[in-house]
C-alpha cells in the first residue's frame, strides 16, 4: 500500500472534473471490487473549511474496475488505472486568480476487512468569466 499522498489538479469553477488512480491493496496487488466493501466521498473548500458535498456513498462497481483502464485520458503511464469518479460540478462552485480556491476531495474505499485506504486529491478552481 503506497503511503499517504496528497494529489493535486485544476479545475474550472462551475465544471466537473474525472478523477483517476491506480489503487493496490496491502498486499501490492491492484484492488478489484470484490476487495471493497464500501466508497465514500465528500469535498471541503480548504480556503474556507465548508462543506461543498457532505459524505456520499458511492456504487463501487461505477468507481472501481477489475481490469486496468487504458483510455487516452489517463496520461499517467501505460499501465492504467482502477479507480474514477467523475466529481460533479457542483463541487467546484467559484475560482480565483488572486487567492486561489482549493478544493479537497476525499475518498474512503473500505476493504472487506474493515480497513480503510484513502485517495486525496486538492483540486484548484479556475475561475471562468462567462458563468
Amino acid at each position: 500500500m503506497p503511503q499517504a499522498k496528497v494529489n493535486t489538479g485544476f479545475a474550472f469553477e462551475d465544471a466537473g472534473v474525472a478523477l483517476m488512480a491506480r489503487v493496490e491493496g496491502w498486499n501490492g496487488v491492484n484492488i478489484v471490487q470484490s476487495d471493497l466493501s464500501a466508497i465514500q466521498y465528500c469535498v471541503t473548500n480548504k480556503n474556507t473549511g465548508a462543506t461543498v458535498i457532505a459524505s456520499t456513498s458511492l456504487t463501487i462497481s461505477s468507481v472501481v474496475f477489475n481490469t486496468l483502464q487504458t483510455p487516452a485520458v489517463w496520461q499517467t503511464d501505460a499501465t492504467g488505472y482502477n479507480f474514477r469518479h467523475n466529481v460533479p460540478a457542483a463541487a467546484f462552485p467559484s475560482g480565483d486568480e488572486v487567492t486561489p480556491v482549493i478544493y479537497r476531495v476525499e475518498y474512503k474505499l473500505t476493504f472487506a476487512s474493515g480497513e480503510p485506504v484513502f485517495l486525496v486529491w486538492d483540486i484548484e478552481a479556475l475561475p471562468i468569466y462567462m458563468s
